[in-house]
């Protein structure tokens, strides 16, 4: 068990033990999706984006260069085991020319415990 007390802001107290990998991928598991191009180029790519809140709007952050490789984007959300798709548009690229997109889910919201990382 951790000593240390959880910070007041903080939803849950994680402690760097042996646990301390598996406490965040399964604190982080609720905002990954699985981001897949679809289209002429990279019928087969896919990668991943994890949830952000830019502004007000939940987004996905992804890499540019899977958010680019298809003709469209879907994106599978962890709520259903990543079985149902749902389309996404890349509304912004990193201006400096690093490897980020982020997409916006044009068909579902993600709910806000799936947005936020509570660490």
């Amino acid at each position: 068990p951790c000593s240390r007390a959880a910070h007041p802001s903080r939803k849950t107290r994680l402690c760097l033990d042996r646990s301390f990998v598996a406490d965040i991928a399964a604190h982080a598991a609720p905002s990954v999706a699985l981001v897949l191009p679809r289209g002429v180029r990279n019928t087969t790519a896919q990668g991943s984006g994890f949830a952000v809140e830019v502004d007000g709007s939940t987004l996905l952050l992804t890499s540019a260069h899977v958010a680019s490789g298809g003709t469209r984007v879907d994106v599978a959300l962890p709520d259903d085991g990543f079985a149902v798709t749902v389309r996404a548009s890349v509304v912004g690229r990193a201006p400096g020319g690093e490897d980020l997109a982020l997409l916006r889910l044009e068909e579902v919201t993600m709910s806000r415990d799936a947005a936020t990382l509570y660490l």
